[in-house]
């Protein structure tokens, strides 16, 4: 079905090669048409504001818990770590929450405004097994705030080129406790972060730019 297609298109370059192995396509001809943001409600926090929450810092995660594929219990498992390491430090799980809740974390469920949510955070972490884009780290980047990531496929490429945040090696508690308590450690850093991620988004992911890609890609359909 996929290879009858005139064209094919994917929302990142992870789901590329995945919808390219599903279809037995060339993966160089899976053209990519990237989830857009709403750059105009997701806005970062002035900030004086956002520096002054970082003490201490709140990180903040955003998905299921009984979805398996959002890996929560690696984020749970490491935060003792941070803790140690970075005291006062809180989680907030943002979404539909676990059966049993450790210290230092909030539960703040289902929320009419992520960008309220995520502008108070220091960081997101996704710790996700697999994301075919990872939508919430977009909107965290909109919203100024650094991303740490897992390996998980979609997030990936957002987090390295817009040099928003940090992509884990693999899936180790140790290594996200490490990677989110020196982040926290570096103010200079996170805010260079907060600018490079939020200027990234609105320039690859503004609703302007994807109703630009997909008129390209029904033209390309009409010409095919």
């Amino acid at each position: 079905m996929i290879r009858g297609a005139a064209r094919v298109y994917a929302i990142s370059a992870s789901s590329r090669l995945t919808l390219a192995a599903a279809g037995a396509l060339d993966a160089t001809t899976v053209g990519l048409l990237p989830i857009p943001v709403d750059i105009e409600a997701l806005t970062p926090a002035p900030d004086e504001l956002w520096l002054a929450r970082l003490e201490p810092p709140t990180l903040a995660f955003v998905g299921r818990a009984d979805d398996p594929r959002k890996n929560l219990p690696l984020l749970l498992e490491a935060l003792p770590l941070i803790r140690t390491r970075i005291p006062g430090t809180r989680l907030r799980l943002i979404g539909r929450p676990p059966s049993r809740v450790p210290d230092g974390v909030d539960v703040l469920g289902e929320v009419g405004s992520i960008a309220e949510v995520l502008r108070e955070a220091a960081l997101l972490v996704l710790p996700s097994w697999q994301e075919g884009f990872g939508i919430v780290a977009a909107e965290a980047l909109a919203c100024g705030v650094p991303v740490v990531t897992t390996p998980s496929g979609g997030p990936e490429q957002l987090v390295r080129d817009s040099s928003g945040g940090r992509v884990l090696s693999g899936f180790e508690a140790e290594e996200l406790a490490e990677t989110v308590s020196a982040l926290l450690g570096d103010v200079a850093t996170l805010t260079r972060m907060r600018a490079a991620g939020r200027e990234y988004v609105v320039r690859e992911h503004s609703p302007e730019r994807f109703r630009f890609l997909l008129a390209d890609a029904l033209h390309a359909v009409d010409d095919a």
